[in-house]
């Protein structure tokens, strides 16, 4: 106790030197005798400001923290409903012989290209279409390939789209993020990044069937007949 007692004391004694300082330098004498000339009317709006400016500092902190942290916990539960969709998926490819796995990722690239030119996208808005790295939050047991499209100039209505289009290419096509920006020489239009894996679906092979070799006579041998006991006449 008579530590803490001491260490009060010491942060006092070393804020009143502060202050003292602080009210012995020219610099603080001619803003207070600017301020003392001032009418009492613009003193206390000077004072407000103020206080409005100290408020908004110590309010910022904690909405720059609490907005940080609401992003990474909307990121996290996106990576987590992807990785329940891709073992769901998967589940399901188990049990069904319906889907089939996602063809290789040139033969994808062709049709994502496709897609542009149904859409009629201009050759400067075609930026890239490249086989990428697979996203270190997903499980790589699970996904085939990843590709990365980047395109140019898009309008909101362009974006959706070719989004959509580009994710009905196949059930085992999967888009894990999308990012916009504005255009740099244009605002009303994006420059767009999206990333897409393919799943690993496995391939179902039924099993041979069993050779049933029981109960059957071989081919060629009769059996042989019984005749009913007797004595010969």
């Amino acid at each position: 106790m008579a530590n803490f007692e001491d260490l009060k004391e010491r942060i006092k004694s070393e804020v009143s030197r502060v202050v003292e300082r602080i009210q012995e330098s020219s610099t603080f004498n001619q803003v207070r005798d600017r301020f003392e000339n001032l009418s009492p009317i613009i003193q206390k709006l000077i004072i407000v400001g103020i206080a409005f400016a100290l408020l908004g500092l110590l309010i910022s902190y904690p909405l720059t923290s609490y907005f940080s942290s609401s992003e990474s916990i909307a990121t996290y539960e996106n990576q987590r409903d992807l990785i329940r969709d891709l073992f769901k998926i998967q589940q399901d490819a188990q049990n069904s012989t319906g889907m089939n796995p996602a063809p290789p990722a040139e033969s994808l690239k062709a049709q994502i290209e496709d897609e542009f030119t149904k859409a009629m996208l201009l050759p400067e808005q075609i930026s890239s279409v490249s086989i990428a790295e697979i996203p270190k939050t997903l499980p790589k047991d699970h996904i085939e390939n990843s590709l990365q499209v980047i395109l140019k100039k898009l309008n909101l209505r362009q974006v959706v789209d070719l989004g959509h289009q580009m994710s009905s290419l196949h059930p085992a096509l999967k888009m894990v993020d999308l990012s916009m920006e504005a255009n740099a020489q244009d605002s009303r239009y994006y420059d767009v990044i999206y990333k897409f894996v393919t799943l690993k679906i496995p391939v179902y092979v039924p099993p041979p069937p069993e050779e049933d070799t029981g109960g059957k006579a071989k081919k060629g041998i009769k059996p042989k007949s019984k005749e009913p006991k007797g004595s010969d006449e």
